[in-house]
């Protein structure tokens, strides 16, 4: 098997493994024996199942970012795009639970969320929310933007997460309804 091949595999079934039975019952071996692979052939690719994460949670960002960037370009303005952006990242709560909760919660990624972390450029769907708030928000202070983002992102983490439990359904407005108060409207 070539070695370029062999990583996307493991990178492919990883995905395909965690949007169907969730991070959390995620095992390696499992993937390394559907691929006929031994333990061996995984850390000639990857340092270790954190590394496999990271790249993972990458990729997933990636493509997250580049299916809902066309819709969140279309608006008008920045306040306009964060509620789409808000929406969007709801849809997968709804739609692709497993996927987003493995972007948001995996703990292999938790230093990259940190504002001091050059690994963040790589996180594109991260950047795209840091952009548009501050461009809603550039009379404020870098301080006060990261605090709004926090209260976003936890509201939509938050709201997401009861929305993949099936807890509630997403109600449009309600984010709106949020995004409005946040911002003082």
């Amino acid at each position: 098997m070539n070695s370029n091949n062999t990583k996307e595999k493991i990178i492919h079934l990883t995905i395909t493994e965690i949007s169907n039975n969730s991070w959390e019952n995620f095992s390696l071996r499992q993937v390394l024996r559907n691929l006929g692979l031994t333990t061996g052939a995984f850390y000639k690719h990857f340092e270790s199942k954190d590394d496999l994460f990271k790249i993972i949670s990458i990729e997933i960002s990636q493509n997250i970012y580049q299916t809902i960037l066309p819709t969140v370009r279309q608006q008008n303005s920045p306040q306009e795009q964060l509620l789409q952006l808000g929406k969007q990242l709801l849809f997968y709560f709804e739609k692709q639970p497993n996927l987003i909760n493995f972007l948001f919660f995996n703990p292999s990624i938790n230093s990259l969320y940190q504002a001091t972390n050059p690994e963040q450029e790589h996180f594109q769907l991260y950047n795209l929310t840091v952009t548009i708030i501050n461009n809603l928000l550039p009379q404020k202070t870098p301080a006060q933007r990261q605090e709004f983002l926090i209260k976003i992102w936890s509201f939509i983490q938050g709201y997401g997460f009861l929305i993949k439990n099936k807890v509630v359904a997403f109600d449009p407005e309600l984010l709106k309804q949020t995004l409005n108060q946040l911002l003082g409207e």
